[in-house]
């Protein structure tokens, strides 16, 4: 793919805790778990992870401390149209508002 793209990982009703690895698959009906979004800006077309379609997000760092959270991840994930994306290696370093957990 081409142009300017955007993975937004999801999490729903799930405290994240450092070290553990988490299931990328379905937003459920419970509304917990977690999920991928993937955008493709120039070309609009949006893929999410599904009960076929998965992947793994692992949680290296949680500094709830200093607000500081960091992981790999990788998924497969489809569009409407049942076309694939698989994103690997895909790594995270960033700040967070504050800790519910």
């Amino acid at each position: 793919m081409q142009g300017t793209e955007s993975i937004t990982i999801y999490n729903n009703n799930l405290i994240l805790e450092e070290g553990k690895k988490y299931i990328l698959k379905t937003n459920s009906s419970n509304n917990s778990g977690s999920y991928i979004h993937y955008t493709n800006i120039v070309n609009p077309d949006s893929y999410e992870t599904d009960n076929n379609n998965t992947g793994e997000l692992h949680i290296i760092k949680l500094d709830k401390e200093k607000n500081i959270i960091s992981g790999t991840f990788w998924f497969d994930a489809v569009n409407e149209q049942g076309k694939k994306v698989e994103i690997r290696h895909g790594r995270f370093d960033m700040k967070f508002e504050g800790w519910a957990g």
